[in-house]
């Protein structure tokens, strides 16, 4: 009597297991919404306090808008490092943003073939 009540009661159905399945899919897609949407905050938040003292600094050492990017220290220059920074930032932003975005989601079978794995045990 129990072993029956065990093998009915303690697997979940192939649509419990789809279902399950499906559930931790959605989870795991809100979840990285939710990082990429903390990423660019944080990515906004670092072009203001990068960007700003620096766009300040440099207009006030190179008496205007910059003439050319360098790091020679000569009239006009302003330096490109903060630049660099916030440019590198945003690749790495994009490329997470990119992988969200076309993470492929598993095929009909695919998910058939995980449930029986999981069936078999």
């Amino acid at each position: 009597m129990q072993r029956e009540r065990l093998a009915s009661g303690s697997r979940p159905s192939a649509d419990a297991l789809d279902e399950r399945s499906l559930r931790l899919l959605a989870i795991e897609q809100v979840e990285n919404r939710r990082r990429l949407k903390f990423h660019l905050t944080a990515f906004l938040l670092g072009v203001i306090i990068l960007g700003g003292p620096w766009l300040a600094i440099e207009y006030l050492n190179a008496d205007g808008w910059p003439q050319r990017f360098s790091d020679q220290g000569k009239p006009g220059d302003w330096n490109p490092t903060v630049l660099v920074i916030l440019i590198a930032w945003a690749l790495l932003l994009a490329i997470h943003a990119v992988k969200i975005h076309f993470r492929r989601e598993p095929t009909p079978s695919e998910m058939e073939r995980a449930l029986e794995q999981l069936r078999s045990g």
